[in-house]
């Protein structure tokens, strides 16, 4: 009999340690989008995000585990509750409906990736992008801008100079190749890959003047628990205090 007794305690002593732990970890979707995910060949990660989440993570007592999903997915896992934190998200009435914007992470500024001989294009406004003969790559799902948005939403003539895809790779492939006139990218995602990928060492940077720099955040599912959220609202803003999120950017960029 005391034999079974102590059997039992070790068992429940055992399950309820793998539930603490399991408790303690959170979902985070990442992209293998170098420089904010990078994955090495022996498929262990790196990057802006990664070492963006793993201290916060780390201040507020939980740890990471790393998924990778298509973006379209894992916006709906976050609304869902299957996913638990979605790094680089801009802020949308959309999209607040379904997640908690902790904080600023990063600032985003879109620019247009242009083959070498376009780099004499003028765009300077909106209306510009839709002259004949010009095609633009975007991303499916993405926020570009509030004016941009709308009218990629509601102005037909306006939508037909795009092309939205899921992956910003095929619009680089597509602009290299010709059949786009450019295609807009994040500056600091699209632009280490033009930087460190001799594929695409003839597309150039070109500034436009209604994408300006915008903040994105930490989105955390509002399906967490709050005790969990709130631990991460503390650990976050003890972090910015402190200067550490400006010190990681500062290390990648």
């Amino acid at each position: 009999m005391k034999k079974c007794l102590i059997a039992a305690l070790f068992f429940a002593l055992v399950y309820s340690d793998c539930a603490f732990a399991k408790n303690d970890v959170l979902k985070v979707c990442t992209f293998p989008m170098a420089p904010y995910t990078i994955q090495d060949s022996h498929r262990n990660l790196k990057g802006l995000e990664i070492d963006m989440v793993n201290v916060l993570l780390k201040k507020a007592g939980f740890q990471a585990e790393f998924i990778n999903y298509p973006w379209n997915r894992a916006i709906e896992m976050l609304k869902y509750g299957e996913l638990d934190i979605l790094m680089t998200m801009s802020k949308t009435p959309e999209r607040e409906k379904f997640t908690h914007f902790l904080g600023v992470s990063t600032h985003q500024k879109y620019v247009l990736f242009v083959r070498k001989e376009n780099t004499g294009i003028v765009i300077k406004t909106l209306d510009d992008l839709t002259k004949d003969g010009y095609l633009f790559g975007i991303r499916q799902n993405f926020f570009y801008s509030d004016e941009f948005n709308k009218r990629l939403e509601k102005d037909k003539i306006f939508r037909d100079h795009f092309l939205a895809v899921a992956q910003i790779d095929i619009n680089l492939n597509r602009v290299k190749n010709g059949r786009l006139t450019g295609c807009i990218g994040d500056s600091i995602l699209t632009g280490y890959q033009l930087k460190n990928d001799k594929t695409y060492e003839d597309l150039r940077v070109m500034n436009v003047p209604f994408f300006q720099a915008q903040p994105v955040y930490f989105g955390v599912s509002r399906k967490i628990n709050a005790e969990k959220f709130e631990k991460l609202q503390k650990a976050y803003h003890s972090l910015d205090e402190k200067g550490v999120f400006k010190e990681i950017i500062r290390r990648w960029m």
